[in-house]
């Protein structure tokens, strides 16, 4: 900012021996005077022009230098005030920290104050604000006690809580095992006389299909099937074999069953095949009790009596007694 003025004094000084030089002009003998005023004029114009512009600039620098000046003062002040108070601020901390950590100190058995101690006067104990602190300190305190009462109190609930769960939950699981475990004698039981009834009414060799076609109770029809895509004719249904495992023994068999192909894959040896047909009371057996590369050997039993025979049956029962009577 300190350069502007200087460039003005500067073109000042130009401007001065310019207007110097023209005098001298005008003073020498042998300087001809213009033919025309109109140049001398618009020459003292320009001169003035300048003169104006500079003094523009001159008072514009001027009140720049004056503007900085005072916001630097400003500034000043504003930092003295802000430095007085952080020392304030500083002074009340330190206050407070040492009323606290006075406060916190054990007292100590001192002995007898000496003649010193009695006339030294307190600093901070009669300040409010070390009383204000010690009574907030004192309540903080206090709901810190009552809130660690409130959870041992909880914690003592909780444990009393998940220890009687526990036990129910114990005396739950000792009973449902015991009752799985009852369940399971009895399924296996039934599951054990499920299987000596079965294997007692299934024929595995051809004096038993014998015996079994003896007793009376159903229609048997032994057959030998080898591997075909053709039907064959095993008492009320048609049936062919289509593949055979003797490793496994295991076999597929296609049936028509009342005009409906059923398909059957992976039946193991002895295992009974049920058909629920809809004449016949119970269900048609298919066993196979032997099984060869591409063939079985078999029976099929069905119940003796169609459902049509039976109702026939129960019928004319009652039309006998009649007939007796009118005897």
């Amino acid at each position: 900012m300190a350069a502007k003025p200087l460039e003005w004094k500067q073109f000042l000084l130009g401007t001065g021996g310019a207007f110097g030089k023209l005098a001298m002009d005008h003073a020498n003998p042998n300087f001809e005077q213009p033919h025309s005023r109109i140049s001398t004029k618009m020459l003292v114009l320009a001169l003035f022009v300048v003169g104006g512009i500079g003094a523009g600039i001159w008072v514009k620098d001027r009140d720049q230098m004056d503007a900085m000046s005072a916001e630097r003062a400003q500034m000043a002040a504003t930092m003295n005030q802000s430095k007085s108070q952080i020392q304030e601020l500083t002074n009340r901390i330190d206050l407070l920290t040492a009323a606290q950590m006075r406060a916190q100190t054990p007292v100590k058995p001192a002995a007898r104050p000496s003649a010193k101690a009695a006339r030294r006067k307190p600093l901070v104990a009669n300040d409010p604000r070390v009383d204000k602190l010690q009574g907030q300190l004192a309540d903080t305190q206090q709901e810190l006690a009552r809130t660690k009462d409130d959870i041992a109190r909880t914690r003592d609930d909780l444990n009393g809580s998940i220890a009687k769960t526990r036990d129910d939950l114990n005396g739950s699981i000792s009973q449902t095992r015991d009752q799985l475990a009852k369940s399971h004698d009895e399924l296996a039981g039934q599951i054990n006389s499920t299987r000596s009834d079965l294997n007692g009414s299934i024929a595995k060799t051809h004096d038993e299909v014998v015996a079994l076609r003896k007793r009376g109770e159903t229609n048997v029809y032994e057959f030998h099937l080898d591997k075909s895509k053709q039907f064959h004719v095993v008492g009320p249904v048609t049936v062919s074999l289509r593949s055979t495992n003797p490793k496994h023994k295991t076999y597929d068999v296609a049936m028509i069953i009342e005009d409906n192909e059923i398909s059957k894959k992976h039946v193991n040896l002895y295992e009974p095949v049920w058909i629920r047909m809809t004449d016949r009371p119970q269900a048609v057996e298919l066993v196979v009790n032997r099984i060869d590369k591409d063939r079985i050997t078999g029976y099929l039993s069905e119940p003796k009596y169609k459902r049509s025979e039976l109702a026939s049956t129960s019928e004319k029962a009652p039309e006998r007694p009649q007939q007796l009577e009118n005897r």
